[in-house]
């Protein structure tokens, strides 16, 4: 009677470690369908992209981006059985295809600097198979792109007073140093300096000085920059330039 009763509780013991590993191994399947071993190559065919347009997320203003929906845009699907040359699987899971990071992951970002954010970003697409109490995974790669399409914004004084130099005028170096030290620049992925340092004159309407009108109306001077990724400020900023006459002439 000790006999039985020692072999049934061996039996229960064992009983109930099976059914904990095959409840564990189930569960950890379908959530995390990137632990099942991968499928045989010969089954690769078997997960497809349906199409190659390119993908491509547009920055928003704080230089972020949220994962795409890839599986959907590049029309990914997987066959309902698939052969690995000796047995037939059955594909499994809801949806049938996935991707990683899942489509809405995010807000992501890419910094503030002085390099363009414009790149790809690689997505893991999967199907999963089985096969009697066998699992495999059929695992591809895509990838999608980021963009900055937002223009810098560039604010300057409206007004601004030059003396002027022997040739009763200003230089435009001159005037372009100061746009840089008065300039109030801002910009979605690209940081302050760099927005700054690509201030550049767009146009220079100043003209010499009329004497004996001093100070005087030079002209519009007007000006912008650009980001990392090539997006021009718009419209240009205009500047009113008046020159003075502050040399006294000498006998």
């Amino acid at each position: 009677m000790n006999k039985l009763s020692t072999r049934n509780q061996t039996f229960m013991n064992r009983f109930g470690k099976y059914c904990f590993l095959f409840i564990t191994l189930f569960s950890l399947s379908f959530p995390l369908k990137a632990q099942v071993p991968p499928c045989n190559p010969t089954m690769n065919p078997c997960l497809m992209q349906g199409n190659a347009v390119p993908i491509i997320v547009p920055l928003n203003a704080s230089c972020q981006f949220t994962y795409p929906d890839v599986v959907t845009l590049h029309a990914w699907t997987a066959a309902p059985i698939c052969s690995d040359g000796t047995n037939t699987w059955t594909r499994i899971g809801t949806p049938f295809v996935t991707q990683i990071p899942p489509a809405g992951t995010g807000p992501v970002g890419t910094g503030n600097n002085a390099v363009c954010s414009n790149t790809t970003f690689p997505v893991d697409i999967f199907a999963v198979y089985q096969f009697g109490i066998m699992t495999c995974t059929i695992l591809k790669g895509d990838v999608f792109s980021v963009t900055d399409l937002l223009i810098p914004t560039l604010t300057l004084p409206p007004n601004v007073t030059f003396p002027v130099d022997n040739g009763c005028t200003v230089m435009a170096s001159t005037v372009l140093a100061w746009a840089k030290a008065n300039a109030t620049v801002s910009d979605n992925c690209t940081g302050n300096p760099t927005l700054i340092n690509n201030i550049v004159i767009v146009s220079n309407g100043i003209v010499p000085l009329a004497c004996p009108t001093s100070p005087g109306p030079g002209g519009i001077v007007t000006f912008k920059t650009t980001d990392a990724c090539g997006n021009m400020s718009n419209p240009p900023t205009a500047v009113n330039v008046f020159l003075s006459d502050n040399v006294a002439p000498t006998v």
